[in-house]
C-alpha cells in the first residue's frame, strides 16, 4: 500500500497526499489531480524561456501549489545535470534536468528525500506541469509542427485513410495506438502499434496487406525522440499467394530524431544503423531472413508552413523534406504534417526510379475527425 501511494504521489509531483498533515493539497483521486494540473497548463499560452528559467518556474509553481511538501521558498542550486531546491523542513529535493545526461531525461522533473527515498524519482517531463517552450540549451525549442505528448500518452489513437497515385495505386489505412512502457533489447521504451491494411496495384499486379508494426521509442528531450527498434508481423498477398512475415529490427546504436525543433530553412542530419532478422513463411514453408546490417543517412529540412488540400480537407501544414542516402542511391520524401499534431496528410516520393503521391482521405484523432 505504501508503494502504491508513493507511486501515485510521484506521478503528480505530490499532488495528493497519502494521508497526514492538513497543509497538503488533496484531490478526489490522484488521476483527477493530474488532469486538473495538466488542464491548467494547457490553458496558458506557452512562453519561450531558457532551461534554467523554466526550471525556476516549475519549482516556484511547486512551492505555491504544494506547500506541504515544498513549504518555503528556497534558492536554486545546481549539481551535475540538475537545477534543484532542497526543503529542509521535509527533507525533500525538487529538481529538473537542464543539461543532457545519459542517466536522466532532459527537462525531466525528479524528486528525492522523505517518502521518496534516497534516489531521484522521475515524475514526468516539465511540460506536463508548466506550459513553456524551452528556448536554449540542449534539445532546442519545439517548432509547433508536432505534439510529442501524443506519442507518449498511452491510449492515443490515430487513424488515417490514404489513397495512392503514381507507380502504386490503391488505398491504405494506417491505425496507430500508443501503448504502455515495455522492455525492448534491454531498453525501457514506449510501445506503439502501427497497423496498416489495404489494397494496391503495382505494375498491374494487385496486392493486399495486413501488417502490425510495434515500434519502441522514448521521448528523450523536449524536442527529440530516441528510437530503439521494432517488431513486424503480418501477411501480404499477391497473385493468389499469401506470405507471412515476422521481422525484428534493432537500431545499434539507438538513433535520435531532432527535427521537431527545426526552424524554417534548417536541416537536421543523422545516421541510423539497423540490424534486421526474422522469417518469411510461404505455402507452408518457413524461410529464415539472414541477419542484415544497413546504414541510412537521413537529412530533414523544414521548408515552411503551407496550406494543403487533400481529399480529407484543407489543412495548415508543416512541409518537411527528407533526403535518404543508402548504397549510393538518394531518394527524397516530402511530407506535409498537420500543424500542432504532426499527422501526415500528404506525402510525395521521388528518386531511385520512384514517383509516388499519397494523400489522406480521412483523418481521426482519438475518434474525432480532423
Amino acid at each position: 500500500m505504501f508503494k502504491k501511494c508513493l507511486a501515485a504521489a510521484a506521478v503528480a509531483i505530490l499532488v495528493t497526499a497519502c494521508g497526514g498533515g492538513s497543509d497538503t493539497p488533496t484531490a478526489a483521486t490522484p488521476q483527477a489531480a493530474i488532469e486538473a494540473l495538466r488542464a491548467q497548463s494547457a490553458a496558458l499560452a506557452p512562453m519561450a524561456v531558457t532551461p534554467a528559467a523554466a526550471a525556476d518556474q516549475l519549482m516556484n509553481f511547486g512551492e505555491t501549489t504544494f506547500p506541504g511538501y515544498f513549504p518555503t521558498h528556497q534558492a536554486t542550486q545546481t549539481t551535475g545535470p540538475f537545477a534543484y531546491r532542497y526543503y529542509p523542513q521535509t527533507g525533500i529535493y525538487l529538481g529538473v534536468v537542464v543539461t543532457p545526461s545519459s542517466g536522466y531525461q532532459l527537462y525531466g522533473v525528479y524528486v528525492m528525500g522523505g517518502a521518496f527515498g534516497n534516489a531521484p524519482q522521475y515524475v514526468g517531463p516539465m511540460t506536463s506541469f508548466i506550459n513553456v517552450d524551452i528556448g536554449s540549451g540542449g534539445g532546442g525549442t519545439g517548432n509547433g509542427c508536432y505534439d510529442l505528448a501524443l506519442a507518449e500518452t498511452q491510449g492515443t489513437h490515430m487513424q488515417v485513410d490514404y489513397q495512392y497515385s503514381g507507380d502504386i495505386t490503391g488505398s491504405q489505412t494506417v491505425d496507430t495506438l500508443v501503448g504502455g512502457l515495455a522492455t525492448f533489447q534491454g531498453y525501457q521504451a514506449r510501445e506503439t502499434t502501427i497497423t496498416t491494411s489495404g489494397n494496391q496495384t503495382t505494375q498491374g499486379i494487385a496486392t493486399s496487406n495486413n501488417l502490425a508494426l510495434k515500434s519502441y521509442s522514448v521521448r528523450s528531450g523536449t524536442a527529440e525522440i530516441t528510437h530503439y527498434g521494432s517488431l513486424l508481423n503480418g501477411t501480404a498477398s499477391a497473385m493468389g499467394i499469401t506470405s507471412t512475415t515476422n521481422m525484428t529490427t534493432v537500431y545499434s546504436p539507438p538513433y535520435v530524431e531532432q527535427q521537431y525543433s527545426l526552424a524554417v530553412g534548417q536541416t537536421y542530419t543523422h545516421s541510423q544503423t539497423a540490424m534486421t532478422s526474422g522469417t518469411v513463411s510461404v505455402l507452408g514453408y518457413s524461410n529464415p531472413i539472414p541477419q542484415q546490417t544497413s546504414t541510412l543517412t537521413v537529412s530533414v529540412k523544414y521548408v515552411g508552413q503551407e496550406a494543403v488540400t487533400v481529399p480529407a480537407g484543407t489543412y495548415n501544414t508543416c512541409k518537411m523534406e527528407t533526403s535518404s542516402a543508402s548504397n549510393g542511391t538518394t531518394s527524397v520524401q516530402t511530407n506535409w504534417f498537420i500543424v500542432g499534431k504532426g499527422i501526415p496528410v500528404k506525402t510525395t516520393m521521388t528518386g531511385g526510379g520512384v514517383n509516388q503521391t499519397i494523400q489522406a482521405t480521412s483523418v481521426k484523432l482519438n475518434g474525432a475527425s480532423l
